[in-house]
């Protein structure tokens, strides 16, 4: 992903809510802002990198509200639900065969299940902003110059 730009969503562990109902409540709308938030980073023109679960579902989501309101950008999907999500979405789509640099990575930084992400080497990124907010963090990094 030369000339990348990650976002990193984390949600933080909330305190014991009163019901288990509520709980998730609140974790679906930290997720929700935190896929929010990460809208801000999107630029006409971009090529994202989709993630999967639920964050990135309110991402796409978001995203896809944006895109009918005239945003011209391009998604590759990490899994079937994410493709189908975007198409759903109106996201226009393409793989990273065909477009092999993204411009922005919306990722979790604890994926669940077979998600995986790669080890972020200081070598080859360097941390550019930190914004730390209740439930998620943002960490944005760019490839480290060479020479």
């Amino acid at each position: 992903m030369t000339g990348s730009a990650l976002a990193f969503m984390k949600p933080d562990y909330m305190k014991p809510a009163c019901t288990e109902r509520s709980a998730r409540m609140d974790m679906d709308a930290l997720k929700r802002e935190a896929a929010r938030r990460a809208l801000d980073y999107v630029q006409g023109g971009m090529r994202l990198g989709l993630g999967t679960g639920s964050t990135a579902r309110h991402f796409v989501e978001l995203l896809g509200e944006r895109v009918r309101d005239g945003l011209d950008v391009i998604g590759v999907p990490t899994s079937e639900a994410t493709r189908a999500d975007a198409e759903r979405c109106g996201v226009k789509l393409t793989t990273l065969d065909e477009t092999p640099e993204l411009d922005l990575t919306i990722v979790h930084q604890s994926p669940d299940g077979a998600a995986t992400f790669p080890y972020v080497s200081p070598d080859d990124w360097t941390e550019v902003s930190r914004e730390q907010h209740v439930g998620y963090d943002f960490v944005q990094f760019r490839p480290t110059p060479k020479g």
